[in-house]
């Protein structure tokens, strides 16, 4: 079952590295993480690097940027774990809430292994249309 992390922001935009890394510990990686938008050949998937600012002496993201359902990579490693983790992004209002996914999963994501979503997204916005059709029809004959 996917791990699902909710943290608070701090100033509304920013996200404590600490809070979203597998393993935060600056002293063996560097801080950093990335809007994932697509798939790399040598890295397995490319980005955008997210600002960096320190806030009470921590590191903090800036994610004001990014929406629900965006890919997050957050670095983080122990002296003899070297792992880096993926994050679908739930929420960014209040809370920043987060499920972790498999690299696996980011990339048949981004490789449009999402088919069933996608036929399901049209499946909803066919019945919405169909909806707003009727809706629309019974205000026209109330109006007659």
């Amino acid at each position: 079952m996917p791990r699902t992390k909710e943290t608070e922001l701090t100033a509304g935009k920013y996200v404590k590295w600490a809070d979203i890394s597998l393993h935060p510990n600056s002293k063996a990686c560097k801080p950093w993480a990335m809007h994932v938008t697509g798939t790399h050949e040598k890295n397995g998937v490319e980005g955008d690097w997210l600002d960096k600012k320190r806030i009470d002496g921590k590191v903090h993201f800036d994610v004001s940027g990014l929406t629900p359902d965006d890919i997050l990579k957050v670095s983080g490693s122990s002296h003899n774990n070297k792992k880096n983790a993926y994050y679908r992004i739930k929420s960014v209002s209040e809370e920043f809430v987060v499920t972790q996914m498999s690299e696996a999963d980011v990339i048949e994501s981004l490789e449009g292994g999402d088919d069933e979503i996608d036929a399901l997204r049209t499946e909803v916005q066919h019945l919405v249309a169909e909806i707003d059709e009727e809706e629309t029809l019974e205000a026209i004959k109330e109006i007659v």
